[in-house]
C-alpha cells in the first residue's frame, strides 16, 4: 500500500495552468486595446441616412405611414412626415412671401383656396395628382349620398429636384404595386403609373440626324423625372443592325424602350412583335422623326410623359 501511494504521487497532474509573464500580459492587453479601437473606428464612420422633409393633408395620413415605412426600408432614407387638417393648411404662410425660404422638400395637398399660388410659386413644381380621395356628399334635397373625389396633389421643392430620394419617392407613392395598393386599401382611388424600381432606366435608339434636338430634352426630362438615361445614335444603317440582332436575342430586356427613326423609313422586319408607332405629334413629325415604343417596356407612361416634354420644349 505504501509504494502505491508514492507512486500516486510520482504521476503528473492532469491540468497545468498556464504560466503568464508580465511581457505576455502587457500584449495581450495592447491586443485587446487595438481591437476595440478597430470596431469604434468602424461605428463612427456610418453614414448619415438623408432626409426628406413631408407636408401632407391629415385625411392621407393612414396610407402615408405605411407607404413612408415602405420606402424608408427600400432607400434606406429617414422621411419627417407633418399632417395639417383643411383649416390648418389654410392658415400656412404664404410661399410668396420672401420671409423665409421653404424648407419643406414635398407637399401633397387636397384642392384647396390657396393651391393655385403654390402652382404658380417658383419655389415648387406640381408633380401631378398622386390618388383620389372619397368624399361622401349628402343631398338634402333628396336624402342622396354621393361619392365627390377629392384629388391629391404633390409638389416638390425646386431647389431639391435633383434629390434623386425625393423623385424615388414621388414614383413610389404612384407605383400600382407600391403606394397605390395603400391607397386602395383605403377607401381611395389611384392613378395610373408605371411600377416602381429604385433605378429605372430608359433605353433609347435613335438614328443619328435626330441628335441635335433629342440629346439635350431627353437629359433634362431624364434628371426632372430621376432616372438613369442610355441614348445611342446611329447611322440608319447600322441602327438596322443592332435592332436586328437584339430581336433575334432570347432575352428581350436588352431592347431599347424607344426607337426613333426618320419619317417613312422602313423599320426592320423583326421590330414588329416588339414594337409599336407612337401616335407622334405633328411637332415632332415636322422634324423628320417617328418614334416607336417597345410594348412590353417598363416605362410605358413615363415615355409618353416624355413624348409631352419633348412637345413643349420645341
Amino acid at each position: 500500500m505504501r509504494l502505491n501511494s508514492l507512486d500516486f504521487e510520482k504521476k503528473p497532474p492532469y491540468f497545468r495552468p498556464p504560466k503568464y509573464t508580465g511581457i505576455t500580459l502587457s500584449l495581450l492587453s495592447i491586443f485587446v486595446l487595438v481591437s476595440m479601437l478597430a470596431v469604434w473606428e468602424k461605428m463612427a464612420n456610418v453614414p448619415e441616412l438623408p432626409e426628406i422633409s413631408l407636408l401632407a393633408w391629415e385625411k392621407s395620413k393612414q396610407p402615408i405611414e405605411k407607404i413612408r415605412v415602405a420606402f424608408q426600408k427600400e432607400a434606406s432614407c429617414i422621411i419627417n412626415t407633418t399632417y395639417l387638417s383643411l383649416s390648418e393648411l389654410s392658415l400656412l404662410p404664404d410661399l410668396n412671401s420672401k420671409a423665409d425660404k421653404p424648407q419643406l422638400d414635398i407637399l401633397l395637398l387636397p384642392k384647396i383656396d390657396r393651391l393655385k399660388s403654390y402652382f404658380e410659386n417658383k419655389q415648387y413644381d406640381n408633380r401631378g395628382i398622386v390618388a383620389y380621395f372619397k368624399e361622401n356628399i349628402h343631398g338634402s334635397a333628396q336624402n342622396l349620398t354621393m361619392d365627390r373625389p377629392s384629388p391629391l396633389y404633390s409638389l416638390i421643392n425646386r431647389s431639391k429636384q435633383s434629390h434623386s430620394k425625393i423623385l424615388s419617392f414621388l414614383r413610389f407613392l404612384k407605383a400600382p404595386t407600391q403606394g397605390q395598393v395603400e391607397f386602395a386599401a383605403n377607401g381611395w382611388t389611384g392613378v395610373d403609373e408605371d411600377h416602381w424600381d429604385i433605378a429605372p432606366e430608359l433605353k433609347i435608339y435613335a438614328v443619328q440626324s435626330s441628335q441635335s434636338w433629342l440629346r439635350n430634352s431627353a437629359q433634362s426630362f431624364a434628371k426632372k423625372e430621376g432616372f438613369e438615361l442610355s441614348i445611342s445614335f446611329l447611322d440608319e444603317k447600322n441602327l438596322h443592325k443592332s435592332l436586328k440582332i437584339l430581336t433575334k436575342a432570347d432575352n428581350k430586356d436588352y431592347l431599347p424602350d424607344l426607337v426613333c427613326f426618320p419619317n417613312n423609313s422602313p423599320i426592320p422586319k423583326g421590330m414588329h412583335p416588339y414594337f409599336s408607332e407612337l401616335n407622334n405629334d405633328s411637332h415632332i413629325s415636322a422634324m423628320g422623326h417617328s418614334f416607336y415604343i417597345r410594348k412590353k417596356s417598363p416605362l410605358s407612361k413615363t415615355i409618353q410623359k416624355f413624348l409631352r416634354h419633348l412637345n413643349e420644349s420645341k
